[in-house]
Order: structure tokens, then C-alpha cells, then sequence
């Protein structure tokens, strides 16, 4: 009960949250404190309502359930209120589009991040900070375009990759990894260069040169998680949906630069295992791609 009086101190003035609100909401949480967290989050977050008002719907609402029932329901509500019951339709899917690749990424990815790998083929057009804006109360990262997204906690996660728990905001995060998957092989496509970082000598280490006046950030932080891990996404597709002439395209044009990256990043014996996994995806799916992808040799 400490703790929700603390958070509720700082709205006294404008609104009148009283000790026997404080009880209510230490009973609900039922010793969860990730209950606790998240519906004080949600009160304090509430744009257009009153704490009231919200204190008012978890007595109507949230009674006599367990507290893990409580907490699924709360993230329920959270979502419902924040697309105000509008989000229908291909809105519906835009919201769960972004969340699987919020949820898909290997590492928790800034906005900026997610939107220009989202967006590098030029066919989703989604605002993901508009999209995710009303999401405070569960989602960290949200209010800044580089600071990285993620849940506050694992239980959102588990709530939303939970069919019968999330029902409508239920997430396919194979979805996530499918257009992760293709965005990085688009964002590849069009960045890699020779030469990305204009290395002045071949006979020198990657480190001395660019000391000496390589341009390293010629390497974004979104080409540089595409470099790294768009492997981790083709490991978790089942069926394909990705684009075959992305895949030749990366593989018999753009290759070598790929290798170059992965050299000044430090992270070359990566390069057979993410080839392995690329070949074996591209077996099953595009024969004629496969005989571009070197597999071995490169230890």
C-alpha cells in the first residue's frame, strides 16, 4: 500500500484519491506487484479520463477475480482504452503488425530503428510511435524515437503471445519475424556498399584504419542489427512469405559487402552459421537461390 499511496501523491491536488482508493487497489493486486505497477501506470496515464473514472471501472470490472486474472484483464482494458474501441479492421492488424516486431526483435530496437526497418521496402507505411503512443502505462521507450521499446514487464509479452488469454490483441510473432525478416533484407539491398566505411588501405586492420580516419558511422545502428541478426528471424518463420528476388539479390550482389560489415563489426564467425540457416531456409523455399549462398569456406 506504500508504494500506490506514493504514486497517487502527486495527483492529491487535482484529484481526490483517498486512502480507501489505495486500500481497494492493494487488495486487487493480491500481493502481484506487477498489478500494482501497471494499474497505477494506467490511472496516472489516462489522457481524456479521470483517475476516478478508472478507479470507478476496476471496482465494476475487476472484482472478485484472482490476481492473475486481474492483471490479464487489466492489460485488456489498457488496450481497449487506448484505441478507444475503434481499432477494427486494418487497423487492427497495423497494431499487430508493429507489436510482433516489437516483440520479434532479438534486442529491445529504439522507434527509429523498427521504423526504418519496417518501412525499408516502401510497403508499410505505419507511424509506429503514433501507433504505440497511448501504450505507456505497458510499454517502455515510447515517449522517445531512441530509446528501445519494450514491455515494462515479461507478463504483457506472455499476455499478448497468448491466444486465449489476449483474445482480440492477440499477437502472431511469427508475423513479427517474417517482416523483420524481409525489412532487413531490403534495408541490406539498398545500404551495403564496397568500401562502406572508405577504408583507405586492404593491408591494414579494420581498427588502425578507422582511427585513422574511416567513417564508421557509415554503419547505422539499423543496418548494423540487420547485418547481425536477420538470421535470427528466418530461424523463426515455418512458412515462407518473404520475397525470393530479395533474397537473390542480397545473395549475388550484395555478399561480399555483407562480409566487409560483419569484418569492421567484429563479428565474421557469425557469417557461417546465419549462411547455413539462409541456405537451408532457401532449400525449402527458392531452389534457385540456394546455389548463390556459400555454406562453407569461410571459417
Amino acid at each position: 500500500i506504500l508504494y500506490i499511496r506514493n504514486r497517487f501523491e502527486s495527483i492529491q491536488w487535482v484529484c481526490d484519491v483517498d486512502d480507501a482508493d489505495c486500500q481497494f487497489l492493494t487488495e486487487q493486486a493480491d500481493g502481484l506487484f506487477q498489478w500494482a505497477f501497471t494499474v497505477c501506470n494506467w490511472i496516472l496515464d489516462g489522457k481524456g479520463y479521470d483517475p476516478k473514472e478508472r478507479l470507478d471501472s476496476l471496482r465494476q470490472d475487476h472484482t472478485n477475480l484472482s490476481a492473475h486474472e486481474a492483471l490479464d484483464k487489466l492489460y485488456y482494458d489498457i488496450l481497449a482504452y487506448a484505441f478507444k474501441g475503434q481499432l477494427a479492421g486494418a487497423g487492427l492488424d497495423r497494431f499487430r503488425s508493429v507489436m510482433a516486431q516489437v516483440l520479434s526483435a532479438s534486442r529491445p530496437l529504439t522507434i527509429n530503428t523498427l521504423q526504418e526497418i519496417s518501412s525499408a521496402d516502401g510497403s508499410q507505411r505505419v507511424n509506429i510511435m503514433f501507433m504505440l503512443s497511448d501504450l505507456g502505462s505497458v510499454l517502455n521507450g515510447i515517449q522517445s524515437r531512441d530509446i528501445p521499446v519494450q514491455p515494462f514487464h515479461t507478463s504483457f509479452r506472455d499476455f499478448l503471445l497468448d491466444k486465449e488469454r489476449s483474445k482480440d490483441w492477440y499477437i502472431d510473432i511469427e508475423v513479427g519475424h517474417t517482416y523483420m525478416a524481409s525489412g532487413c533484407f531490403q534495408l541490406m539491398n539498398k545500404q551495403l556498399r564496397f568500401n562502406i566505411c572508405d577504408l583507405k588501405s586492404s593491408f591494414q586492420s579494420n581498427g588502425n584504419l578507422l582511427e585513422a580516419g574511416g567513417q564508421r558511422d557509415a554503419i547505422s545502428s539499423t543496418l548494423e542489427y540487420a547485418c547481425r541478426f536477420w538470421d535470427f528471424h528466418i530461424e523463426h518463420i515455418q512458412n515462407n512469405s518473404i520475397e525470393q528476388e530479395c533474397i537473390a539479390t542480397f545473395a549475388k550482389e550484395k555478399l561480399l559487402f555483407w562480409f566487409e560489415v560483419l569484418s569492421i563489426l567484429g563479428a565474421l564467425s557469425s557469417a557461417t552459421p546465419a549462411l547455413q540457416t539462409l541456405a537451408q531456409f532457401v532449400k525449402i523455399n527458392f531452389a534457385s537461390v540456394s546455389k548463390a549462398i556459400p555454406t562453407s569456406g569461410l571459417g
